[in-house]
């Protein structure tokens, strides 16, 4: 099954942050362990006293520096806040567009890598998630011991 990121768009004060903290409400509800994330901490207190006047109890948001830094695994979703004043925060050029996949679960994105297991040559494309990972069983032999293949090169074993 793939499920498609949702994306939320209408104008400035438009309902936006009211509808994330309503999503991670409902999927806490349902057993996610979500957070929301924010540009600043700024915006992580506000986005938090927004649930609170909602009377929702909600986890403290984060911010896109502590994404940096790494989540638990038990994390299960992130829900992004104005998204696009972060992009826009990674150059001085103005953006003038973007792209994104409609029906494209991001777990299952592809980084462009093929991984090749030592023990018994399985070979699979590396999701974008799993990138630095060197955690993952191979399901023809179960060890761990891998080594990248970057798309359309020879195995030079």
């Amino acid at each position: 099954m793939v499920v498609a990121m949702k994306v939320i768009t209408s104008p400035r004060q438009g309902g936006k942050t009211t509808k994330l903290i309503e999503m991670a409400t409902e999927m806490e509800a349902n057993g996610a362990v979500v957070y929301i994330v924010t540009p600043t901490r700024k915006d992580a207190s506000h986005v938090y006293k927004h649930a609170e006047r909602m009377g929702i109890n909600l986890r403290q948001p984060i911010t896109f520096d502590d994404l940096r830094t790494g989540l638990g695994k038990w994390v299960t979703h992130l829900l992004i806040d104005d998204l696009d004043r972060y992009i826009q925060s990674l150059t001085s050029v103005r953006i003038a567009a973007v792209t994104l996949n409609e029906d494209e679960d991001p777990a299952l994105a592809t980084s462009g890598l093929t991984r090749a297991c030592n023990g018994c040559d399985h070979r699979e494309p590396v999701p974008l998630s799993e990138v630095h990972s060197t955690t993952k069983h191979c399901p023809g032999c179960g060890i761990m011991d891998w080594r990248i293949l970057r798309q359309a090169q020879e195995d030079p074993r």
